[in-house]
């Protein structure tokens, strides 16, 4: 799953929402993965998300912590993420915690 599939991290941005440490990462396939950080195992769980149709050239987190901006230069899209409660399962090492989830509320053409 993710980068695994031949995709490549092309940008990376840190994210603590409630000072919980994630990373986010945008892939070549137009994917964004959700990372605990600091990981502690070497193939660390992480959450997936698909919006855009090609590379996420940057990632962006507002200054109160609460949306998270990817672009796409191929796709003409910013899109917004803001984040909701996920219960990240009880199989991984981030069950205890809770963490947030990313929903897409936005994908707007730049000019």
């Amino acid at each position: 799953k993710g980068i695994g599939r031949g995709a490549s991290i092309t940008s990376c941005c840190q994210y603590c929402p409630e000072n919980k440490p994630l990373i986010v990462t945008g892939s070549s396939c137009g994917r964004l993965q959700v990372f605990v950080h600091p990981a502690i195992s070497k193939h660390p769980f992480y959450l997936e998300y698909k919006g855009h149709s090609g590379n996420v050239s940057d990632i962006q987190v507002s200054c109160n912590n609460t949306i998270v901006h990817s672009i796409c230069h191929e796709d003409s899209c910013i899109f917004q993420w803001k984040t909701l409660h996920l219960d990240w399962g009880e199989d991984n090492e981030s069950s205890t915690l809770d963490y947030s989830k990313f929903e897409s509320i936005t994908g707007r053409k730049s000019h």
